[in-house]
């Protein structure tokens, strides 16, 4: 998660956030159609 936050990349979708809380454990992502 850590490295994830400070990716920029035009080819590489952004973080927006994370939930660690188990066992609810995901990643959210900016939406690409």
């Amino acid at each position: 998660v850590r490295i994830m936050k400070r990716l920029r990349h035009p080819n590489v979708v952004l973080f927006m956030g994370a939930v660690t809380r188990v066992p609810n454990l995901s990643i959210v992502t900016e939406y690409l159609p």
